[in-house]
C-alpha cells in the first residue's frame, strides 16, 4: 500500500515549476526574435516569470518579443539605443534603465 503514496508523492514534486532565472540578451542568433535561443547567454530562450537583461555592448538591440502572452518578472536596459518591439507582455515588477545617456524604445 505504501507504493502509491510514493508515486504520487513523486508525481507531485516533479510537477513544481522551476525557479524564475535571469536571462541576458546577447543577439547571436540568426534573426531579432527572443524566442530563438541563441539569442540569448547560455542559449536558452526565457520562459515565465524570468527577469531579462539587456546589457550594453550586445549585438540586435533592436529585437522583437514573439513569446504570446508572456509574463516575466522584470526587464532591465543597461544602455541606450535599445528598441524593444513585438508581442504585449505582463511585468510582474518594472522596467528599469540604468544607463545614463541615449534613449530606449519599448512598443510591447
Amino acid at each position: 500500500m505504501k507504493t502509491p503514496l510514493l508515486l504520487a508523492t513523486c508525481a507531485f514534486v516533479s510537477a513544481l515549476p522551476a525557479a524564475a532565472a535571469t536571462r541576458t540578451w546577447d543577439g547571436g542568433g540568426s534573426d531579432t526574435n527572443w524566442i530563438t535561443p541563441q539569442n540569448w547567454a547560455g542559449d536558452v530562450a526565457p520562459v515565465a516569470g524570468d527577469s531579462l537583461v539587456f546589457p550594453a555592448g550586445a549585438a540586435r538591440p533592436v529585437n522583437t518579443n514573439n513569446f504570446p502572452g508572456l509574463s516575466l518578472a522584470g526587464i532591465t536596459v543597461g544602455e541606450g539605443g535599445y528598441n524593444l518591439g513585438g508581442i504585449n507582455i505582463s511585468l510582474q515588477s518594472a522596467l528599469s534603465c540604468t544607463h545614463s545617456s541615449g534613449t530606449v524604445i519599448v512598443s510591447i
